[in-house]
């Protein structure tokens, strides 16, 4: 049994990587066999993940489970819309061996706690997080460009940053009456934000850093003011930070 569960985290990534070598040889590639090849291995990736976390709560089990599905899932929608060969590899790559770190500190966290080093799941977590809002931004700033109603993309874009604001609340460990109005100012917030960089003529992917940017400089200041760490000087360390990489990024990137 121990080397099933050590099994875990390899199976976990090749079922994924395995799905993204489908999408890529299947043509034409249809909204069923999309649909097909994308949903099956989330499912048994999450099966098995759910089964890995064993003991822990099941709130905890089922947020361990969905970031790795949502990160898979957004990964099939980038590379559905993605002409570029080697950015669809780049991804199918990087989503692949982060499901497997991911899992691997699953494992550690729950079989064998002596190895597990303090804080490493809440720090691969906000790596995931990043991942997915980049994923889901991308295919939506794209979807706007193809012609799909613009108010209801930004507000779909919208709710993609809450739910990964969500999970950073609770892997902060953040109350839930704590952070049911933050979650709906970053709503709010990110569907203006939405809407304003839909208005430049930006690659998509371009679009999804800098929302990706602005979800890191919120989340480094709420993070800052609930572990009692608030500070005029880090919070202005987050906006310097956000601010260098946003002037970096339009002074590099490729506009459509």
């Amino acid at each position: 049994m121990f080397l099933l569960r050590r099994s875990i985290p390899y199976i976990s990534g090749l079922a994924i990587f395995a799905a993204f070598l489908l999408l890529f040889n299947i043509s034409p590639l249809t909204i069923y066999s999309f649909s097909a090849i994308g949903i099956i291995p989330v499912i048994f990736v999450s099966i098995i993940l759910w089964r890995l976390a064993g003991p822990l709560p099941k709130k905890e089990k089922l947020h361990l489970v969905l970031l790795p599905s949502f990160l898979s899932l957004g990964g099939f929608l980038f590379v559905s819309f993605n002409a570029v060969s080697l950015w669809n590899y780049a991804a199918a790559i990087g989503i692949s061996v982060l499901i497997v770190f991911f899992a691997e500190h699953i494992f550690t966290f729950v079989w064998n706690p002596a190895a597990y080093e303090p804080y490493s799941i809440e720090q691969i977590s906000r790596v995931l997080q990043y991942g997915i809002l980049f994923l889901f931004s991308s295919f939506i700033f794209f979807i706007i460009i193809v012609g799909l109603p613009f108010a209801i993309v930004s507000l779909a874009g919208a709710a993609a940053v809450v739910l990964c604001g969500i999970s950073f609340f609770v892997m902060q460990k953040i109350a839930p009456k704590d952070y049911y109005p933050l979650a709906l100012i970053l709503f709010f917030l990110f569907a203006q934000i939405f809407a304003i960089v839909a208005l430049f003529p930006f690659d998509p992917k371009v679009s999804a850093l800098i929302i990706m940017i602005a979800f890191y400089v919120f989340t480094g200041i709420v993070r800052q003011k609930f572990h009692r760490t608030e500070s005029l000087s880090r919070v202005q360390g987050y906006a310097a930070i956000g601010l260098a990489s946003l002037a970096l990024l339009l002074l590099t990137a490729r506009w459509r």
